[in-house]
């Protein structure tokens, strides 16, 4: 490594690079194969021409001298591909149960450019490979008009008529990925199996900490990556030697990793504990009469208070490696916390015409099975008189027939289990 002193900096110096000083080096740019680049030299055209008479190359300082205003190079797009299979199973709302269940498997690659001199790689960029969504709506079958205790009184139908049960779930895997590492006594599928949460409690200070490995894998990578090529060992004289199964570096003694892949050290992909999240409803109608109901719900989400912890693959963390310090909020979306929360909701409803049914979805008393609702035609017409018959054959007649006939009214009602109850609609015909 060359550290410039005053003969290396003196403009009247042939070689301004041929002297290993010790004082402290100027600032520092950038490194350019095995040379630092110093501001001082690189931005001194005096300096540039004293290294070409000294027999150095032009670019032994700076990598490309020519082109200090900028490199733009024109290059296709990233391209991406997905493979995925998807699941979807329904039943339809009957005899008072509507499930759906949705599984979706998903693989994505995706090319990556690590410099011009190789062609693109393709790597593994998928989020999520795994995930099941369920939702279900389920009618208690007990109560006025239901399979049981439809003739019940209004006493115990209040009681235990008319319940609810609904909810959805989704339950997934996340995907890591570990870049530029190796593995050492151990294989992929056993870092996956270790690849769980783990929680220890710190003697010196009591907190309780989470992490992602077991402690052995944890305190030998943490090894691995302090180095220190001041010690015979090259490694950290407090931390030690590596030993056992840890992850390391991927460059070794004979290799030097400057892009991803390098020194055959391909991504390691973890799939991550599974995603749990669950919330129910429990829902009470108390219907009053045929126009009224009341609600009563209550809803608790996350309801089986499950953390789901957001992993940490970062390997040269120091102390805090394979640390997970979040977990799952959604704040700025749902105002979700993570927890479990509960809420009691109430609501009344009422209709404007209960006529032909009310808000349980009967009809004169009786309840509208397979049918999502009621159609109901009324006509009312009247005859016209023989006089006014006969008087079609005379001039005008039509228009007299038009302005005298009474019109022909329609109404429509709709009501059912799926439709509440609307006013009478009609329409006139002539």
């Amino acid at each position: 490594m060359l550290y410039p002193d005053s003969r290396c900096l003196d403009a009247s110096n042939a070689n301004p690079v041929e002297h290993i000083c010790n004082a402290t080096p100027v600032e520092v740019d950038e490194w350019y194969g095995g040379f630092f680049v110093f501001t001082a030299i690189a931005n001194t055209a005096t300096f540039l021409a004293n290294a070409l008479r000294a027999g150095l190359p032009e670019n032994q300082i700076v990598l490309n001298p020519r082109a200090l205003g900028g490199t733009f190079v024109v290059q296709d797009k990233n391209w991406t591909r997905y493979n995925g299979l998807q699941v979807d199973l329904r039943r339809r709302l009957a005899q008072g149960l509507l499930v759906g269940a949705n599984y979706t498997y998903g693989i994505r690659k995706s090319s990556s450019l690590q410099t011009l001199a190789y062609d693109r790689i393709t790597v593994d960029s998928t989020d999520v490979p795994h995930a099941l969504k369920l939702n279900w709506h389920y009618e208690v079958p007990v109560g006025r008009g239901r399979r049981f205790g439809s003739n019940m009184n209004a006493i115990a139908d209040a009681l235990i008529g008319n319940w609810e049960f609904s909810g959805n779930g989704r339950v997934q895997s996340q995907r890591y990925r570990m870049v530029g590492v190796k593995l050492e006594g151990m294989s992929v599928d056993e870092l996956q199996k270790n690849f769980k949460i783990r929680t220890s409690v710190d003697p010196v200070s009591g907190v309780t900490k989470v992490f992602s490995f077991p402690q052995d894998i944890i305190d030998n990578t943490w090894a691995a990556f302090s180095t220190d090529p001041t010690t015979p060992t090259g490694y950290s004289l407090a931390r030690g030697v590596p030993t056992g199964r840890y992850i390391r570096p991927a460059s070794g003694a004979s290799c030097s990793a400057i892009y991803r892949y390098d020194c055959n050290a391909p991504d390691i992909n973890l799939n991550g504990p599974l995603f749990s999240r669950w919330d129910m409803r429990i829902k009470k109608r108390f219907p009053f009469g045929n126009r009224v109901n009341i609600e009563l719900m209550a809803e608790v989400l996350n309801v089986f208070d499950n953390i789901n912890f957001n992993h940490n693959t970062d390997f040269d963390d120091g102390e805090d490696t394979f640390r997970v310090t979040p977990a799952y909020t959604d704040i700025n979306t749902t105002f979700d916390p993570g927890g479990r929360i509960g809420q009691l909701v109430w609501r009344i409803s009422c209709t404007t015409d209960a006529t032909d049914c009310d808000g349980s979805g009967k009809r004169n008393g009786r309840p509208n099975r397979g049918r999502p609702f009621v159609l109901r035609s009324r006509k009312r017409s009247t005859r016209t008189s023989r006089r006014k018959r006969t008087a079609r054959t005379k001039p005008g007649a039509l228009a007299t027939r038009r302005e005298s006939a009474p019109p022909r009214t329609h109404s429509l009602s709709m009501c059912g289990p799926s439709y509440p109850c609307s006013p009478s609609r009609s329409w006139v015909a002539r």
